[in-house]
C-alpha cells in the first residue's frame, strides 16, 4: 500500500499535543485496485486521531468534532477528479468519551498514469487549523497482465452493510491506516489482510488450475516462516479476492513482509506481492511447552558435555536473549537439569537457525571468545560488560574512537554503527547509531554504557553531564549546551561522531 508521505512530519510533531492547543493528528493511506472491466481506482483512506480536534456543543448540548477533508487528483495541471466530505465524531456527552480514532475512505477511478494527489483539512471547530498538502503518485493497474491489487492490512473485517464506504466482496473491510510503516504491537494477535489478484484466467487460459500462496518472511534474515504459511488451489479467473489471517500471538519482535504469490502448474511464479511490517511482542521467541517433546539425541546440544558446560553455556545466551528467555535461562542454571538444558539450548539455536543451528551456535562461541579476551575486567568476563553485549548483539562497530586522557573526564569511548542490525535477536534496523562507554573505575577495563541513540537502549539527554562528574553544570537538560564546561584539549563538543549522530550539535 502507497503512504501519504508528506504528513509523517505532522504526525511527529503533533503526537505529544493533549486536548488543549490542538493540531490535526491524521494519518493518510492509499491503496491500488481493479475492477471487472480491467480499469483501475484508487482508494483514499483516513484515520483522524480523536484527540487532536477540537470538540464545540450542538444544538442537542452534547459535543462535536471533526475536519473537512477536501481531496482532489490532478494530471498534467489539469484536475481529474474531486470530492469534499466530513470526518467527524458522532454527537458525545463529554468531550473524553471520543474514539481513539475516526475512519473513512473515498474512491476515484482513474486511467494508469501520472497524478498528483492534493489534500485540504481544517477543524470545524477551528477553522485556522487548516494545512494543504500535496503527493506526486502513479496509477500503474489497467490492462489484462496477471498482477495484484495492493495489499490492505485490516483493523477489522464483518459482512457487509448496505451502503457502506468500505463494502468490498461482501465484506466492510476496515483498512489500518499509517502514513509510515506498519506497526503491530503486542496487544494485536490476529494479522487479517485482503488483496485481489487479477487476470490469471489471461496469463493462464480458461479454467487453469494455479496455487496461491501467502505467508509471512523475516525481512532481516528473508526466512519463511512456515507456522504462518498457507495455500489454496484457485482457477483462473478475472478477479481473485483474497481475505485472509494469521494468529501472531507468538510472531516474535522483528522486521518482516506478507508475501502473496501465484504459481502456475509447473511451479512458476505468475503474481508476486509483498508488504512490509513491524512486530512488536515482548513474548519469549522460544516455545517452553515444546521443549519437552524436543529430542536432541546425537545433535549438536547432546554433544556439549556435562552439567558444567552447560551451566556456562546457557549463560553464554544471556546478551542476546529476551528478558523472558533470559528468566528461563536462570531457572535451567538454578534447576541444573541436563537433558532440559540440552533441550532449550537446541531449541534457542535452532529459533535463530533451524538449517544448521550448530554452526550458529560454533559462530557465536567464537565471538564470545573474543569479547571476552577483549573486555574482561577481571571482576566480569567480556560477556557479561557492556561493551562485551553491544558486540554480541549488534556486531563490531563500523568505528570505535578511544578517548582515555581528555581533561576532567575519565577514558570513554564512542562505538559507531552505520547500519544497526542483528544476527541473534530481531530489532528495527537503524542508521547513524552510537554507544558512550565510560571507565568511572580507572584502569579497570570495566565500561559502562552511558548513552546511546539506539531504539530500546539506554538514552541519557545528560550523558555529558554524566560523562563529566559534575564538571559539566548544565541545568536546562540541553546535552548539546557547552556552559559551564572547560573543554581545554577536549573533543566533547566538537567530536564529527556525535555530531553527524545528531547527538553532538
Amino acid at each position: 500500500m502507497n503512504r501519504f508521505k508528506s504528513l509523517v512530519l505532522l504526525l511527529l510533531l503533533f503526537c505529544t499535543i493533549q486536548l488543549t492547543a490542538k493540531k490535526i493528528g491524521i494519518d493518510i493511506s492509499y491503496a491500488q485496485f481493479m475492477n471487472a472491466e480491467d480499469e483501475g481506482y484508487l482508494e483514499i483512506y483516513f484515520a483522524l486521531a480523536g484527540n487532536s480536534i477540537d470538540f464545540a456543543p450542538t444544538k442537542s448540548k452534547k459535543y462535536q468534532g471533526g475536519v473537512e477533508i477536501t481531496v482532489a487528483v490532478k494530471q498534467d495541471s489539469a484536475f481529474i477528479t474531486a470530492d469534499k466530505f466530513l470526518l467527524q465524531s458522532p454527537e458525545l456527552n463529554d468531550t473524553l468519551d471520543f474514539a481513539e480514532a475516526y475512519i473513512n475512505q473515498v474512491r476515484f477511478p482513474l486511467e494508469k498514469g501520472n497524478y498528483v494527489l492534493i489534500l485540504d483539512i481544517k477543524d470545524i471547530n477551528d477553522p485556522e487549523e487548516a494545512y494543504h498538502f500535496e503527493q506526486e503518485f502513479t496509477l500503474e493497474l489497467g490492462g489484462t497482465n496477471p498482477v495484484t491489487s495492493d495489499l490492505l492490512f485490516l483493523d477489522s473485517y464483518t459482512p457487509a452493510k448496505e451502503g457502506s464506504v468500505f463494502a468490498k466482496s461482501g465484506y466492510d473491510l476496515v483498512p489500518m491506516v499509517s502514513s509510515g510503516s506498519y506497526y503491530f504491537n503486542e496487544a494485536v494477535s490476529t494479522l487479517s489482510f485482503y488483496v485481489e489478484l487479477y487476470n490469471t484466467k489471461d496469463a493462464l487460459g480458461e479454467n487453469e488450475p494455479y496455487i496461491l500462496k501467502y505467508y509471512l518472511k523475516n525481512a532481516s534474515t528473508n526466512k519463511v516462516l512456515n507456522k504462518y504459511a498457507s495455500f489454496a488451489k484457485k482457477t483462473s479467473s478475472t478477479v481473485e479476492p483474497v481475505l485472509a489471517s494469521f494468529n501472531i500471538e507468538k510472531l516474535k519482535t522483528g522486521n518482516y513482509n506478507l508475501v502473496v504469490e501465484a504459481l502456475n502448474r509447473d511451479g512458476e511464479t505468475i503474481i508476486n506481492k509483498t508488504a512490509f511490517f513491524y512486530r512488536k511482542n515482548s513474548a519469549p521467541s522460544v516455545d517452553f511447552d515444546d521443549l519437552a517433546n524436543t529430542d536432541v539425541t546425537g545433535t549438536f546440544a547432546d554433544l556439549l558435555g556435562g552439567i558444567d558446560s552447560l551451566y556456562l553455556f546457557t549463560k553464554y545466551l544471556f546478551p542476546i536473549s529476551t528478558d523472558a528467555e533470559r528468566n528461563y535461562q536462570k531457572s535451567l542454571i538454578v534447576e541444573r537439569d541436563l537433558k532440559k538444558m540440552k533441550q532449550y539450548f537446541y531449541v534457542f539455536w535452532s529459533q535463530r537457525n533451524d538449517y544448521d543451528p550448530q554452526t550458529e551456535w560454533e559462530n557465536y562461541r567464537i565471538r564470545i571468545r573474543e569479547v571476552n579476551s577483549l573486555y574482561d575486567s577481571g571482576l566480569r568476563p567480556g560477556y557479561m560488560t557492556d561493551r562485551g553485549r553491544v558486540s554480541l548483539v549488534y556486531g563490531k562497530p563500523i568505528l570505535v574512537e578511544q578517548r582515555k586522557f581528555e581533561p576532567g573526564l575519565p577514558p570513554y569511548e564512542i562505538w559507531k554503527y552505520d547500519q544497526l542490525t542483528s544476527r541473534y535477536i530481531d530489532i528495527v534496523n537503524q542508521s547513524n547509531k552510537i554507544f558512550v562507554f565510560a571507565e568511572f573505575n580507572i584502569s579497570s577495563n570495566e565500561y559502562e554504557l552511558i548513552h546511546s541513540n539506539a531504539i530500546g537502549e539506554l538514552n541519557d539527554r545528560r550523558w555529558k553531564v554524566t560523562l563529566g562528574g559534575g564538571s559539566i553544570k548544565n541545568d536546562d537538560l540541553d546535552d548539546n549546551a557547552n556552559s559551564g564546561f572547560d573543554d581545554w584539549g577536549s573533543r566533547l563538543n566538537n567530536n564529527i561522531l556525535l555530531q553527524n549522530s545528531g547527538d553532538g550539535r
